[in-house]
């Protein structure tokens, strides 16, 4: 069963996201996390096939976030979830060598 971590500040789209995809993999397993301080103890935790993170959270970022992981790891895969079309944010993201860059 692949396992998925959604990282948002929005309840509304940490639903949306797993309702969308609940749709195509009824057996996947989700969690979620409503900022990267939260994300990143819960990922230290447990083992993930897929990150979705936003960029704008209170505490901790999607960046510094995606800069944590990657000290941890070098082969999560992770996606920023985004309203940020920010060129900064994505040749930022883009940097840590994620799998995907997409716009809300």
């Amino acid at each position: 069963m692949p396992k998925l971590l959604i990282v948002d500040d929005h309840k509304l789209i940490r639903d949306g996201l797993k309702f969308l995809l609940r749709a195509e993999n009824p057996d996947m397993v989700f969690a979620e996390a409503e900022n990267g301080a939260e994300a990143l103890e819960i990922i230290k935790k447990e083992q993930f096939d897929l990150l979705m993170i936003d960029i704008h959270m209170p505490r901790m970022d999607g960046i510094e976030l995606i800069k944590e992981i990657r000290s941890l790891s070098q082969d999560q895969k992770i996606m920023v979830v985004t309203m940020s079309n920010d060129p900064l944010h994505i040749r930022e993201s883009m940097n840590y060598e994620i799998q995907g860059y997409v716009l809300k």
